[in-house]
C-alpha cells in the first residue's frame, strides 16, 4: 500500500492555510505588516480580501485535485469504520457530499441498502426491507432508488445470506420505471445456491457490464448451459468472467459459449471439475488478449498439467490418452513427442504468453509443473496451497524456479492457504506447532518486488534467517506480510523472530512502509540502539497480530527509535478470537498509548542533535620568511612519432534473391436458364335452346254499375228493361273474336314452322373456334298492351330483339295478368333482321 505520510502532512497544511483565510481582519493593509507571524512558520499572511471570497474559494482547496480527494477519501473508508466516516463527512459537508457518496456507493455487498431506498411504507417491516413490499412502488418511491443507482458500479449478491426474499426480484422487474435499474453497473458478483436463484441475475444483466462472476455452491442447476449462452449473448463487452464451483462440472458446450467474447475476452477465472482438461487447455492458449489467470488444480496430477499443453493430436507416455507404456519405448515417445510440440510452437507463440496475472491453486508439486511450461512476464503470482506445508523439498524447488523465471517481472507475489473460510485460526483448536515451512531461504533474488503476502495460519516457523534473506532478495519491497494471524500457545515458548530480528529488512528495504508479522518483542541492546543506520523512515504502519510483549516501555523505546515516522500499531484484539492472551493484548495497548509522545520527544532530540556546535577559533602569531630563491631552470624535450598502422577490411553482404509466383485459380461458370412454356385451348360453345309458352290470357268481362247513389232521390224501379246496356260490351267481343281467328291464328300456324324448321337447321351448324370471340348481344325489350274494359289486363305481348346478326332469333311472348300477377300464356318465335 502507498505511503500517506506525506499526503496527509499535505492536507493538514492546506488545512491550516484554509483556518487562517477565513479569520475576519478589521484592521487595514498597513497594518498588517506589523502583525507578529511567529506562530505561522510555513506561510506568509496574504493580502486582505473580503469574506465572501476566502468563502467562495476556501471549500474547494483540497477538491481542486481529482487524485488527491479520491485518495483521501479512500483511505478514509479503508480505515476503521470508513464507510461511517464516509456517510458522516457527505451528511456535514456540501464540497464532500457528491465525491464522498460517489466512493461510498461504488460497491455493495448486498442489495439491502438499495431496497432500504424505498419508502418505509412500503416494506412488510422497516428494519429488514428485503423481506418484500406491501404494495407495488409508485413511479414517485423510485427517485432515490434511480439516483443513488447511479452510482453503483460493483454489485455482489448471496443467496445464502437470505436477507433479499426471492419475491422481491419479481415485483422490481415488473414495477422498474426503466430498462435497466443500474446503468453504470460494471462488474456483478453473484452466489446462488438454486436454479432460481441464478436465474434472478437477469435483473441486472446489461451490455455495460464488464465483468460477470459466478459461484455455484449448490448440486442441481438445470439448463446451465442455455442459461450461460443467454448470458454471454447479452454481454458483449464482457472483459471478465469467474465460474467457480466445486460440485457443478463444466458444460461440455463451455468453448462454444463463450465464443462471442473470445477476442476481447482478459481475465478468465475457472475452478470447476473439467476446468483443466486438453481441450480447454488448448482453448485457453488461443485467446488473444488473456492478461489474467485462476486455475484450480486441486487433485489433479502432473500428467494432467502435460495434457493441458500438449499440442493436438500428440500424447506423452505419462497422459491418459497415450497407448505407449513406456517401458520398452521411452527414448523413441520422447522423441516423437518433442517433435510434435516443435511443429505446434511454430504456428502458435508460446503458451499464454500474454499473461501479467496468475493465480493457481492446489499442491505445490502440480503448481510447480505449470509453471515449468510458461514463461510470460508476470507481474502477479498468487499461489493457493495446503496449510501447513507436508513437503519442504517441493518448495525448495519452486522458489527458484518462480525467481529465475518471473524475477525480471515479478512485482506482486501472494502465498496463501487453500483452507475455505480465510482465517483458519477462527475455527480450529490445535495447539502444537507445525514442523515444517515453505522454506523461504531457497528464494533467489526477485529486484522488483513490491508486495510479498505470506497468509498461512498454521505456518509459524518463519526464522531470523528468512527475514534476512528476504531483505537481501527484495530490497524494494513496500508491503510484506509474513503470517500476521499466526498464534503461539504458551506451552510452545513464543515466536522465534524478535524485533532485533527485522534489523535486516529496516537497513536494506528503504521503502517498506507496511509490515505485518508476529513477533517475540524484548528490549533492545545497546548496540542496536546506539546504532544509526539501524533505522526506517519509510515505516509508518505496523501489525503484530498476536505478538507476545514482556516490557512494554522498553519495547516503545526500540520501536521509536527503528521507525522513527510509526504511525499506527495494532494487534489482534478480539476476545473471541483463538489464541487470544489478554497480558499480551493489555501490553501491546501500553505500547500504543506511549508511542507518540516518544516518538515526538525523539525527534526533538534528533532535530537538536543536527544542529552543528561551532567552536571559536584559536589565533596563533607566526612569522614566514618570505626570501625569494632562484630556481633552476633546465630544459628537456622529447621527440614522439607514433607508428601508425594501416588496415583495411573488405566487406560484401551475402544477397539472397527469392521471389514468389502467385497466380489465383480462376473457374469460369454459367448457368442456363429456359423458362417452361405451355400453350393450352378451350373450347367453348354456348348451349341454345329454345321454349314456347301458351300465353292465351284468360277473358273476364264482369259488370260495373257506375252510377252515383243518392240517398236523397227517391229510389227507381229497375224492372224496366234497358236494350243499349248490353249492346256494347257484346260488340267488343264479337271484334276479339274476329281478331283472333282471321289474324291471330294464321300469323301462328306459319311461325311454329319456321322457328321448328331454324332449331334443326341450327343443329348442323359449323363449331366456333375457342380463340374466336364470341359477341354478347344485349337483349331489348318491348312490350304491348291491350286492354278492354275497366277490369285489368286483356292481354300483353313482349317481343324479345337479338341484335347483331340475320340468324340471330326474336321471340314474342304474350303475357296476361289476372289479380295484378303477370303470367306466361304463349309463346311466338320469329326470325327478324
Amino acid at each position: 500500500m502507498p505511503s500517506g505520510n506525506s499526503f496527509f502532512a499535505e492536507i493538514a497544511a492546506l488545512t491550516r492555510r484554509a483556518s487562517r483565510l477565513s479569520l475576519r481582519r478589521k484592521t487595514s493593509t498597513s497594518n498588517i505588516s506589523n502583525i507578529s507571524t511567529s506562530s505561522l512558520p510555513l506561510y506568509s499572511l496574504p493580502a486582505y480580501s473580503s469574506y465572501s471570497v476566502h468563502h467562495q474559494t476556501m471549500l474547494p482547496s483540497i477538491l481542486r485535485s481529482d487524485d488527491a480527494a479520491s485518495r483521501l477519501l479512500e483511505i478514509i473508508l479503508e480505515s476503521p469504520n470508513g464507510r461511517r466516516s464516509l456517510g458522516r463527512l457527505a451528511r456535514t459537508c456540501r464540497a464532500f457530499s457528491q465525491p464522498a457518496l460517489d466512493v461510498l456507493w461504488r460497491e455493495l455487498d448486498s442489495l439491502v441498502p438499495l431496497l432500504a431506498l424505498f419508502p418505509s411504507s412500503l416494506h412488510k417491516r422497516s428494519r429488514r426491507p428485503g423481506l418484500g413490499f406491501v404494495r407495488a412502488p409508485t413511479p414517485d418511491s423510485w427517485t432515490k432508488f434511480m439516483e443513488y443507482g447511479e452510482r453503483v458500479k460493483r454489485l455482489t449478491y448471496d443467496e445464502t445470506l437470505n436477507n433479499v426474499a426471492g419475491i422481491v426480484f419479481p415485483v422490481l422487474q415488473e414495477h422498474k420505471p426503466r430498462a435497466l435499474l443500474l446503468p453504470n453497473l460494471t462488474h456483478l458478483t453473484w452466489k446462488a445456491e438454486t436454479y432460481p436463484g441464478l436465474a434472478r441475475i437477469n435483473l441486472f444483466i446489461s451490455n455495460t457490464l464488464r465483468g460477470v462472476a459466478l459461484e455455484l455452491n449448490g448440486t442441481r442447476f438445470d439448463e446451465l448451459d442455455s442459461f450461460l449462452s443467454d448470458v454471454i449473448q447479452r454481454t458483449p463487452q464482457l472483459s471478465s468472467f469467474s465460474f467457480v464451483s466445486h460440485v457443478i462440472a463444466l458444460p461440455e458446450s463451455f468453448i462454444d459459449i463463450m465464443s462471442p467474447i473470445e477476442d476481447s475476452l482478459e481475465a478468465l477465472v475457472l475452478s470447476a471439475p473439467g476446468s483443466v482438461s486438453a481441450r480447454m487447455g488448448r482453448w485457453m492458449v488461443s485467446l488473444p488478449h488473456l492478461e489474467s489467470l485462476n486455475l484450480d488444480l486441486s487433485g489433479r496430477p502432473i500428467s494432467a498439467v502435460e495434457s493441458f499443453f500438449a499440442a493436438p493430436g500428440t500424447s506423452t507416455p505419462t497422459s491418459s490418452h497415450s497407448r505407449d507404456s513406456g517401458v520398452f519405448s521411452a527414448d523413441e515417445g520422447e522423441f516423437k513427442y518433442s517433435g510434435a510440440r516443435l511443429r505446434f510452437n511454430r504456428v502458435q507463440k508460446a503458451p499464454l504468453h500474454g499473461l501479467s496475472h496468475l493465480s493457481l491453486g492446489g499442491e505445490v508439486s502440480t503448481i510447480t509443473a505449470f509453471l515449468k511450461r510458461i514463461n510470460p512476464p508476470l507481474k502477479s503470482l498468487e499461489l493457493v496451497v495446503e496449510d501447513p506445508p507436508q513437503n519442504k523439498w517441493a518448495w525448495r524447488k519452486a522458489w527458484p524456479l518462480i525467481c529465475n523465471q518471473f524475477g525480471a517481472s515479478l512485482s506482486s507475489m501472494r502465498v496463501a492457504s487453500s483452507t475455505r473460510g480465510g482465517d483458519i485460526s477462527r475455527s480450529t483448536t490445535r495447539t502444537d506447532s507445525p514442523s515444517v515451512g515453505i522454506s523461504m531461504t531457497c528464494m533467489t533474488p526477485l529486484p522488483y518486488l513490491q508486495t510479498f503476502e505470506v497468509e498461512l495460519p498454521e505456518s509459524t516457523l518463519i526464522s531470523a534467517g528468512e527475514i534476512q534473506n528476504i531483505a537481501q532478495c527484495c530490497p524494494r519491497v513496500e508491503y510484506l506480510k509474513l503470517c500476521p494471524v499466526s498464534r503461539f500457545p504458551l506451552t510452545s515458548g513464543g515466536p522465534q523472530i524478535t524485533l532485533e530480528s527485522l534489523l535486516p529488512l529496516i537497513k536494506c528495504c528503504r521503502y517498506l512502509h507496511s509490515l505485518y508479522v508476529v513477533v517475540n518483542a524484548q528490549p533492545g541492546c545497546e548496540y542496536t540502539l546506539n546504532s544509526t543506520k539501524a533505522r526506517s523512515e519509510s515505516l509508518v504502519r505496523l501489525h503484530v497480530g498476536h505478538s507476545w510483549v514482556r516490557d512494554p516501555l522498553e519495547v516503545t523505546i526500540l520501536l521509536s527509535h527503528l521507525a522513527p515516522n510509526l504511525d499506527s500499531v495494532r494487534w489482534c484484539s478480539e476476545k473471541n478470537r483463538p489464541g487470544f492472551v489478554e497480558g499480551h493484548a493489555n501490553g501491546w495497548q501500553q505500547v500504543a498509548d506511549a508511542l507518540p509522545h516518544l516518538r515526538k520527544l525523539r525527534a526533538m532530540e534528533r532535530e537538536t542533535a543536527k544542529t552543528p556546535v561551532v567552536a571559536p577559533p584559536m589565533m596563533v602569531s607566526r612569522s614566514v620568511d618570505a626570501t625569494v630563491v632562484k630556481p633552476v631552470v633546465v630544459d628537456r624535450g622529447i621527440a614522439a612519432m607514433p607508428l601508425l598502422a594501416e588496415r583495411s577490411i573488405q566487406c560484401r553482404p551475402l544477397v539472397v534473391s527469392t521471389s514468389v509466383s502467385v497466380s489465383p485459380p480462376r473457374s469460369s461458370a454459367g448457368v442456363q436458364c429456359s423458362p417452361i412454356s405451355a400453350t393450352k385451348s378451350v373450347q367453348a360453345v354456348p348451349l341454345r335452346a329454345a321454349a314456347s309458352v301458351d300465353a292465351t290470357p284468360v277473358q273476364v268481362a264482369p259488370f260495373i254499375d257506375t252510377s252515383v247513389f243518392n240517398e236523397k232521390a227517391p229510389m227507381k224501379s229497375f224492372s224496366r228493361y234497358s236494350p243499349h246496356m248490353w249492346i256494347l260490351p257484346f260488340i267488343y267481343q264479337l271484334l276479339a273474336i274476329a281478331k283472333t281467328v282471321l289474324i291471330s291464328y294464321p300469323l301462328y300456324i306459319p311461325s311454329r314452322i319456321l322457328s321448328l324448321t331454324m332449331t334443326k337447321f341450327n343443329r348442323f351448324k359449323p363449331k366456333v373456334s375457342s380463340s374466336a370471340s364470341i359477341p354478347m348481344t344485349p337483349l331489348s325489350l318491348s312490350r304491348q298492351c291491350s286492354t278492354s274494359g275497366l277490369d285489368g289486363w286483356k292481354g300483353e305481348t313482349v317481343y324479345v330483339d337479338t341484335d347483331g346478326g340475320p340468324e340471330s332469333p326474336s321471340a314474342s311472348s304474350t303475357f296476361s295478368a289476372d289479380d295484378g300477377i303477370p303470367f306466361v300464356s304463349s309463346s311466338q318465335v320469329r326470325s327478324s333482321h
